[in-house]
């Protein structure tokens, strides 16, 4: 009898947890419902956005729809994860001013955002401002502007954008970061602009950053780093210009074709090694300056 009550009572508290929004595991859960209701944590408030203000581990447990004009989930603190957990972060057009996941431009770190999807939005997820962000496995589709950016020494892999339509007079930007950026994995296309220039960017990183194994396609710029960067292993075509890095960079193993202009621009010194360039409507390679080591690439730049 007392085993039966013990197991009674042991399912009363976890309906209670659950309806108080704590999964069993210790995840903060995030619905629709209770970021209309508040208090997911101390600072939150009834309403959007769901304002993350403890470290630790957060969860959704339905998709989110963002109102005009609204944040979807603010991070305002250190040492967060969140997890979409298969769900979507909605909001109401990719011309609107929603953002579904920002930092408010303060100084953040330790930030991950995984397992998700975002759509039909103005802007994806804003960490512009926090530094050692994780983003992976999200897809992000009909973004307005700028589907993922991150501050310093962030990691954004395994990926999928696709339909960012640039917003204005300003191009899309696909994932954009700062210095020291880890961007593997990704698949990135149809980063836009509304006036038809080559604006948009694909994969815009600074300097110091390392961009591997990502395929993009039907952007302005492809690919474009700052210097003592490493770029390997990218396919980017049907872009106008494929991959574009400054100086001091190591340029190697990658596949640019049938970009409207230039398939890989590559500025002196630095190192061009086992690229393939072809069928690139007006240079294969451009290479500006001297001192740039560079062998076994098709053809010879």
């Amino acid at each position: 009898m007392k085993g039966l009550r013990f197991i009674a009572l042991f399912v009363v508290i976890l309906s209670f947890l659950a309806e108080q929004g704590w999964a069993v595991d210790g995840e903060v859960l995030i619905s629709q419902t209770t970021a209309e209701a508040g208090r997911v944590t101390p600072d939150d408030t009834a309403g959007f956005p769901v304002t993350i203000s403890l470290p630790g581990s957060y969860k959704l447990s339905s998709n989110l729809n963002i109102p005009a004009g609204k944040i979807g989930i603010l991070i305002a603190t250190n040492n967060v994860t969140l997890d979409l957990n298969g769900f979507r972060i909605i909001g109401i057009s990719s011309s609107g001013t929603e953002t579904a996941i920002s930092d408010n431009n303060q100084i953040r770190q330790n930030i991950t955002v995984r397992n998700g999807s975002i759509v039909t939005i103005r802007t994806g997820i804003n960490l512009a401002a926090s530094r050692q962000c994780v983003i992976e496995g999200m897809r992000l589709n009909q973004i307005g502007d700028v589907a993922i950016t991150v501050g310093d020494y962030s990691t954004v892999v395994d990926n999928s954008i696709n339909q960012v339509t640039g917003f204005a007079q300003a191009g899309g930007i696909g994932i954009s970061g700062k210095q020291g950026q880890k961007i593997r994995g990704n698949t990135i296309s149809q980063v836009l602009s509304p006036n038809g220039s080559f604006k948009p960017s694909g994969i815009k990183v600074l300097h110091n950053s390392l961009v591997e194994n990502n395929t993009v396609m039907l952007s302005g710029m492809g690919i474009s780093t700052g210097l003592n960067s490493i770029v390997s292993s990218n396919t980017s075509s049907r872009n106008y210009i494929g991959i574009q890095t400054d100086s001091s960079s190591t340029v190697s193993d990658n596949t640019a074709s049938q970009n409207d202009f230039i398939g890989i621009s590559v500025k002196c010194p630095a190192s061009i090694i086992g690229n393939t360039a072809a069928t690139n409507a007006s240079l294969n390679f451009a290479v500006y300056g001297s001192k740039c080591n560079s062998f076994n690439n098709t053809p010879t730049p």
